[in-house]
């Protein structure tokens, strides 16, 4: 069996670690996401103990974004944590 060997300049080694660096940066951006979970207005006047009402003013005041599927309106579960605003202490 014979041995391959490579010289590499300089710049080659630093622009392959450069690559391995950026291929490693996309790696981590592209891991897999959970599919998003949707509630229901019911679901988040349960979750949030307020009435359906509550629940349709923050829809029409824009706190909250509704989507629909079908006759079904939903809410998207990083839409609602993103409308949840830490308070100052």
């Amino acid at each position: 069996m014979t041995t391959l060997e490579i010289s590499l300049s300089k710049e080659d080694r630093e622009s392959i670690l450069f690559i391995k660096q950026e291929l490693a940066e996309l790696k981590g951006k592209l891991q897999t996401q959970e599919p998003s979970k949707y509630y229901s207005r019911k679901d988040l006047s349960k979750l949030f103990q307020v009435d359906l009402s509550t629940i349709h003013n923050w829809s029409k005041k824009g706190i909250i974004f509704p989507y629909q599927i079908g006759g079904r309106i939903v809410f998207k579960s990083e839409d609602i944590e993103k409308a949840l605003v830490k308070l100052k202490n």
